[in-house]
């Protein structure tokens, strides 16, 4: 039932379970009657997700809001906080000139699964440049949080002249060393060690996670998970931020689990290459205390000859940085669209 082909995986496994807490005793949910505070100012509102029909036949789920003639940029979720923008910073955003295209991916709301055979990063390029031509957008600025910041730069490798930059919240590195994993927090540690070396346990890995979530509740799941940063867990028991982050949680769960499957399967191998041979700026914006090992991720790639990527270090920031640090993701994606020296203003659309 699990996927483990001999005991010592079966045990492995069931350590890096216990490690998380989705194995064992079930940790107490929180009180009933715990705020949710519900703010209609959230983005996207239901009037700004439309369905798009791609050639292929299956469906793509993509959300359109802030300043509808303002610069693009495409936003890839991560695989927990769905497309959700809270409300302040989707105003601070359409304030400032920047229209926001957030695609679901494959398996995310209501689009298709992927394809029978598909490699799942090409797929989503592919999905991805469609939806720019449905749109006729030329060229965008690509931002991402965590898991989509490999879909990003899928993208920016197969299509370069699509990707004026890109921007990248708590980026996923790719460990270049064993330490780099053994240091990261207990829940990032374990998806990183089956996701590399043991992809026949994800499948088992995605379902207990769901056991886990049913037994326990969402917000005790998340704090589980960000609970080993200070300001995420101040920011997961903020009443003010309660409602947008369950409507992120449930963004992955329409489907059952087939979204975290399909972000987990075929991630780039070469994630690495693509980042050192990238033809455009990559930002990454990173949490002081984020406690991932992301700075140093990043570090040992510039150190290989990323000479496009830059840390951005947020002070007292984690990893939910929509949250605590809007205004800097917001500024970021500004700063990428400002004209470079000796250029004319850049291309948004096509006419």
């Amino acid at each position: 039932k699990t996927g483990t082909r001999s005991q010592a995986e079966f045990v492995r496994m069931a350590v890096g379970l216990t490690t998380l807490g989705l194995g064992g005793t079930p940790t107490r949910a929180p009180a009933p009657g715990t705020a949710r505070v519900a703010s209609a100012q959230d983005a996207p509102l239901p009037e700004q997700r439309h369905l798009l029909e791609l050639i292929d036949g299956r469906v793509l789920d993509y959300a359109d809001f802030g300043d509808p003639q303002g610069a693009p940029c495409l936003y890839l979720h991560s695989e927990l906080s769905g497309d959700v923008w809270p409300g302040p910073m989707a105003a601070d955003a359409t304030r400032r000139g920047l229209r926001i295209i957030a695609p679901a991916r494959a398996g995310y709301a209501h689009s298709s699964p992927y394809p029978t055979g598909a490699i799942n990063h090409e797929q989503t390029t592919a999905d991805l440049v469609q939806l720019l031509d449905h749109l006729r957008l030329t060229q965008v600025v690509a931002l991402s949080q965590t898991y989509g910041g490999l879909f990003t730069l899928a993208l920016a490798r197969s299509h370069p002249e699509r990707v004026r930059a890109l921007v990248a919240v708590a980026p996923s590195f790719p460990p270049s060393t064993p330490e780099d994993e053994a240091r990261m927090p207990a829940f990032y540690r374990v998806v990183s060690s089956i996701v590399s070396r043991h992809p026949e346990l994800l499948g088992f890995l995605v379902r207990s996670g769901a056991a886990y979530i049913r037994r326990v509740g969402d917000q005790r799941f998340l704090e589980r998970v960000f609970g080993h940063c200070p300001v995420d867990l101040a920011a997961l028991r903020d009443p003010a931020h309660a409602s947008a982050i369950a409507r992120g949680l449930a963004y992955g769960r329409t489907q059952g689990n087939e979204s975290m499957l399909g972000d987990y399967r075929h991630l780039m191998k070469d994630a690495a290459r693509a980042i050192v041979d990238l033809h455009c700026p990559l930002i990454a914006l990173i949490g002081s205390d984020d406690g991932n090992t992301r700075r140093q991720r990043g570090e040992r790639l510039i150190a290989a000859g990323a000479g496009q990527l830059r840390l951005r270090m947020i002070e007292g920031g984690g990893q939910l940085l929509f949250f605590t640090h809007p205004r800097a993701v917001v500024d970021e994606l500004v700063a990428a669209w400002a004209p470079r020296r000796g250029e004319n203003a850049p291309p948004l659309a096509d006419a």
